[in-house]
């Protein structure tokens, strides 16, 4: 799926088969040549808690913002770590001038 949120282009990987989606994933992220991409796997989150998943997500947004043009990938979203509302906080607030690309993939609906 590609859709925006506030402007920010976001695409959203669908597939029961991990290493498709991530190389679809992957692929559209190393093509974009942008100087910052960013990825956050499942793996990632299993170690935060879970009182702090919402701040490690935020981690990501800030670090992204510094960069004029930036790509956060979030590999497996579903069970692990479910960043869809803090996405759509995160993404209501982008700041003027800058540019992000999102993209996420999970195995579940």
């Amino acid at each position: 799926f590609f859709f925006l949120v506030s402007g920010i282009p976001v695409i959203y990987s669908f597939s029961s088969e991990i290493l498709k989606k991530r190389d679809f994933a992957a692929y559209i992220a190393s093509n974009t040549n942008y100087p910052l991409i960013q990825v956050c796997t499942a793996m990632d989150m299993i170690v935060v808690p879970p009182l702090y998943k919402d701040h490690a997500i935020k981690k990501y947004f800030l670090n992204a913002y510094e960069s004029d043009v930036s790509c956060i990938l979030f590999d497996d979203v579903g069970p692990t770590y479910k960043p869809y509302e803090m996405l759509k906080c995160y993404l209501k607030k982008k700041p003027e001038g800058k540019k992000l690309l999102v993209i996420g993939t999970t195995s579940t609906r």
